[in-house]
């Protein structure tokens, strides 16, 4: 049985983060709200063998995904026609919603799940702050190395998209097609230095391994830079990249 209680970070806690405190034993159960770290972080292999290592998973959402085959505990919530609320719109105005249709099965809104289950764990949720374990000493690294800094001329970076990166999109169809898979964005003069053609599959190198994207040219992206877009979810983009930036190359595919 894990026992309750909070833990105070006095950093935001990133991916990395999360990933080093779960390998270092400080967290031993994970509540994920509508999240998938396998689909969500970069190195897959690395992410499930800490999450293999946890004493508990709890997924909170309203589908399937690569984590729930991990999760003790399953709870299904409703998607955002079947529950009502309000929202914020992006200009600051507040916005009512209705549900169209009642929740699927035994799914739940979200906010109904969370108020219960506070009202199960009773005074186990009021408790004072568990002390946290200080944390080991772990010297800076960096994705880059010496040795392959000459053989790979580019930094690549994964960068989130305007749209489609989200655990709910990317059940669309739709906003699938307009993915188009994984892209990797350059500067114009290395795009037309490389002799590239607008959409073409190129094959993208880092020390972590290959994988295939659409070639896309962008006047603010400086020289010697890629940006990979679409990694989330994407088992091939998640796998060359790490946090940060990494080392690089581009080959064009034989044909």
């Amino acid at each position: 049985m894990v026992e309750a209680g909070c833990t105070s970070f006095d950093e935001t806690v990133d991916g990395l983060s999360l990933i080093e405190a779960i390998e270092a034993g400080r967290i031993r159960a994970l509540y994920l709200l509508g999240e998938d770290p396998l689909e969500a972080l970069p190195d897959p292999p690395r992410v499930r063998a800490a999450l293999e290592r946890l004493d508990c998973i709890v997924c909170q959402g309203p589908y399937e995904t690569a984590v729930t085959g991990l999760a003790q505990v399953v709870l299904p919530s409703a998607l955002l026609h079947e529950k009502g609320g309000s929202v914020l719109s992006l200009l600051g105005e507040k916005r009512s919603l209705r549900p169209v249709f009642p929740p699927f099965g035994q799914s739940r809104p979200d906010g109904e799940i969370l108020r219960d289950l506070v009202a199960a764990l009773g005074d186990a949720a009021r408790r004072p702050p568990v002390p946290e374990t200080p944390k080991p000493e772990i010297p800076l690294r960096s994705a880059l190395s010496e040795d392959t800094g000459h053989e790979m001329p580019f930094r690549l970076e994964a960068v989130p998209s305007l749209f489609g990166d989200g655990i709910l999109s990317r059940q669309s169809p739709d906003l699938a097609e307009l993915r188009r898979g994984l892209r990797v964005v350059m500067s114009v003069r290395d795009f037309e230095r490389l002799g590239l053609a607008e959409r073409e599959i190129v094959e993208v190198r880092t020390p972590f391994g290959t994988a295939w994207a659409e070639a896309e040219r962008d006047a603010a992206v400086p020289c010697n830079r890629l940006f990979l877009r679409h990694a989330a979810g994407s088992a091939a983009g998640l796998s060359i990249t790490r946090p940060g930036v990494v080392p690089a190359d581009i080959a064009r595919i034989e044909t």
